[in-house]
């Protein structure tokens, strides 16, 4: 497990460490395939897990894999004797194959939508402004394009009602050059910029000098949406009163820290945008042995270990098994408003203007 110290509170849980190396676990571990590669970070607590490395010990796979941002590992990282990519996105497979890779497999594995993280105390303002609505129990951000507009503006949170936070209205994120969640981020504010429309090649120039304006008043930027994550349980409202992330993230904190559950409730709020945006975690196979790991993590009990265990939706199914754990926390059975990435000709100019901004 990681070190969390958060909610403003320090909370404490003992830590541990993204690298691992999974040991041979299953029936006849003389005959398990090792397998190398790169996996993006919000994977971590999922492929520690012993149930699922147990089981893919039983189907035969053992799995040493490296955290890396999801563009990081696909445009930086060396790539030898690595047996797959596991980025967060399909936008990874655009770009081998624009290089003449050829991939052994391309598995969409799980989902998990794109979504905001915040505090009750800055969710009330965003309600009482309009731009956010509750249905169901679930929060909405039905007019993004309203905050956006006071970010552009360059106004504070005290013009939101909040003075007890320091200075302008910001969304934190990833870097889009390095980390999914990043890039996504990216290409949502380009469609909120594009009048709600997804963003072609045609739309992009036009919209570029804005998005890079607000990437100029973010400051440092964390590679990777765990790190993210963590520094945002762990440093509270007031370093980070509004990031990005994915679903997937507090219900695997939920998950394996029961004892917070109640504290989560009443202080962290989930935010789902409309439309939002899939991360698909596509398994791209670079060996033989890449592809069987594909293969593997498509059965049935790994499947249901990760949505019961770490918040992933299955791509291979449309329901999800009830977690009388996760009742109350405005988590919604199913995600109904969802649109296509830009083109991947589109986010490579997204990611390479955003490289320096």
């Amino acid at each position: 497990m990681k070190r969390w110290f958060g909610l403003a509170i320090l909370i404490a849980v003992v830590g541990g460490t993204y690298l691992w190396k999974s040991g041979a676990l299953g029936l006849n571990p003389g005959k398990s395939l090792e397998v190398r590669g790169f996996l993006g970070g919000e994977k971590s607590g999922l492929m520690k897990d012993p149930e699922i490395l147990d089981r893919l010990a039983r189907l035969g796979i053992r799995a040493n894999l490296t955290k890396s941002g999801s563009i990081e590992m696909v445009l930086e990282r060396d790539h030898s004797g690595m047996d797959l990519l596991w980025p967060s996105n399909q936008i990874g497979a655009e770009l081998l194959k624009r290089e003449g890779r050829s991939l052994t497999a391309e598995e969409l594995i799980f989902n998990s939508p794109l979504v905001f993280y915040t505090w009750e105390e800055v969710a009330a303002p965003l309600k009482s402004e309009g731009w956010v609505e509750e249905r169901q129990g679930v929060l909405y951000f039905s007019n993004l394009q309203g905050l956006v507009t006071w970010i552009e503006q360059e106004k504070t949170w005290a013009d939101l009602g909040l003075p007890q936070l320091y200075g302008k209205v910001q969304i934190h994120a990833t870097d889009p050059a390095s980390s999914n969640s990043g890039n996504m981020f990216a290409a949502l504010l380009a469609t909120v910029m594009n009048d709600g429309r997804v963003v072609s090649d045609a739309d992009l120039e036009a919209i570029l000098p804005r998005l890079s304006d607000y990437y100029k008043r973010m400051g440092y930027l964390e590679n990777s949406s765990s790190d993210l994550f963590e520094s945002f349980l762990n440093t509270g409202v007031g370093a980070h009163p509004i990031i990005v992330g994915y679903e997937n993230q507090l219900i695997e904190f939920l998950l394996e820290n029961p004892n917070f559950r109640d504290l989560i409730r009443k202080k962290v709020r989930i935010i789902y945008p409309q439309p939002t945006f899939w991360s698909s975690h596509p398994v791209l196979g670079l060996t033989a042995g890449g592809k069987q790991f594909a293969e593997a993590m498509k059965d049935s009990q790994i499947q249901e270990l990760a949505w019961q265990r770490h918040g992933f939706r299955s791509a291979l199914r449309n329901d999800i098994p009830r977690v009388a754990a996760l009742e109350g926390l405005g988590i919604p059975a199913t995600i109904q408003s969802v649109a296509p990435l830009p083109p991947a000709s589109a986010m490579l100019r997204l990611i390479e203007v955003l490289k320096n901004p």
